[in-house]
């Protein structure tokens, strides 16, 4: 399995897959660094409901690249939560939406700018872009706030299909909507479950971690904001 540490270029593109005609992207952790958001945001549901759960060190190992619904049924199980699923999934929602709105108020980039100018060059070419993620619709829409209009040909949340990732489907729905060949499609991941998902679908793919040196300057500046602390 090919990993990358960098944001490759075009010209990187046509040296080693000379044949892709469609991106997919994953979302938190792969087009935006948003995994430390998605576990603040456990943690104030957490203290919405006077619970007293650390996280800390677990999220990676445990929820990251997990669906909303499948974090719920391991912290049901683990804490007891007499939370309902629909309950659990609207307050995750919308501390989400408020923390993405406030960094994109407070001017704080989750993306890295080589990202959105390989995707724009990618699309000057007329080949397809799309995003592909397990978090809700909800924060999808809000982290799409934060890009260029019509940046993507296409965009899928959990919802859009009845198994989501691990499971295939997802990338499958893509591929068939954009009427694409899993040959002509590579797709861009960080990471298990997402990486099981894009295996499974027949596409190429690559794992990436172009975040992890940024990981420890943007935890700052979240951190500064006062009530990103995990």
């Amino acid at each position: 399995m090919r990993t990358l540490q960098f944001v490759p270029n075009l010209q990187w593109f046509d040296q080693h897959y000379p044949n892709i005609k469609t991106l997919l992207f994953d979302m938190d952790g792969t087009l935006i660094d948003s995994e430390y958001l998605h576990a603040v945001c456990i943690a104030k549901l957490f203290q919405h409901l006077n619970l007293e759960i650390n996280l800390t060190g677990q999220w990676d190992l445990q929820f990251k690249g997990q669906a909303d619904v499948q974090t719920y049924q391991v912290l049901k199980e683990k804490y007891s939560l007499s939370l309902p699923l629909e309950e659990f999934l609207n307050l995750k929602n919308h501390y989400c939406v408020q923390l993405l709105s406030l960094c994109r108020q407070k001017r704080i980039q989750l993306y890295q700018d080589e990202l959105i100018q390989l995707i724009l060059d990618f699309k000057k070419r007329d080949l397809s872009v799309a995003l592909v993620t397990a978090s809700e619709r909800a924060v999808m829409l809000e982290c799409l706030k934060g890009f260029p209009t019509g940046l993507f040909n296409l965009t899928l949340a959990r919802q859009d299909t009845e198994r989501t990732k691990p499971h295939p489907d997802p990338y499958l729905l893509a591929m068939k909507q954009l009427k694409v060949c899993a040959e002509q499609t590579l797709i861009f991941e960080d990471s298990m479950t997402g990486l099981s998902s894009a295996r499974e679908s027949g596409a190429k793919f690559l794992r990436v971690d172009w975040f992890n040196q940024e990981n420890f300057k943007l935890k700052g500046q979240l951190q500064e904001l006062g009530e990103l602390h995990l």
